[in-house]
């Protein structure tokens, strides 16, 4: 039986274990390292974006994405048990200087008319501007629910609609939990998103962000041989 509930607890197989003893290394910062850099351009073609880049932690991924979206004093808004509200240690004050706004919803998914009712245009005098809307899927606080293609799409155009808002959608990036989402979906992981106004960004443009457990999984999947 395979233990799916979290990432960290995953432990690696003895093959796993050899593919990452072997695995060719270097310079990552100078963007000498063959293995990163073939991961990341798998990652991209996987998830359909033109480039993609590797980070160690989830919660990294999410903090650099709502740092390159917003400005200090800008507003985020995310259902209330949201991984980046409950899970990153108020990252999203400490690093970007975000206003937080919780959204109270069913299984971890809000409407559009709760967002509408939410999010706020700013006055540039008082009140702050909303500027980000977050979607977790799938979402973790709620046992891993899914939002559906059409629930992100309502999402998306009402966040332009109400407020000029850019829409950032975080994920558990795991190769096991990406392909049950998009499964639950009835797409591929590449499938293109919905149809998004232009200033409706789904993280900072082009990224797609992995973490640590997708290494071990992707070095051992089949298709993943090439590494």
């Amino acid at each position: 039986m395979s233990d799916l509930r979290s990432d960290t607890k995953t432990q690696p197989t003895q093959e796993m274990r050899a593919a990452i003893a072997a695995a060719e290394v270097g310079d990552e910062q100078r963007r000498e390292d063959p293995t990163v850099n073939r991961l990341e351009a798998m990652a991209a073609e996987l998830l359909g974006q033109p480039e993609a880049v590797f980070v160690p932690t989830a919660t990294m991924a999410n903090e650099i994405a709502l740092r390159v979206l917003g400005e200090p004093g800008d507003e985020v808004v995310a259902e209330q048990n949201s991984h980046i509200f409950i899970s990153e240690l108020g990252g999203p004050a400490v690093f970007a200087g975000l206003m937080t706004r919780q959204l109270r919803c069913v299984a971890g998914r809000f409407t559009p008319e709760q967002l509408r009712e939410t999010v706020r245009p700013g006055d540039n005098t008082h009140t702050p501007a909303t500027k980000i809307v977050s979607v977790e899927n799938t979402h973790n606080a709620s046992g891993g629910r899914v939002w559906t293609l059409d629930e992100v799409e309502a999402i998306a155009v009402t966040a332009r609609d109400t407020a000029s808002s850019d829409v950032y959608f975080t994920r558990n990036p795991s190769a096991a939990s990406l392909s049950g989402t998009s499964r639950d979906c009835g797409t591929s992981p590449g499938h293109p998103r919905p149809a998004l106004p232009k200033s409706t960004r789904a993280g900072p443009p082009g990224a797609a962000c992995t973490q640590s457990s997708a290494i071990r999984r992707t070095l051992t999947q089949s298709e993943g041989e090439r590494l």
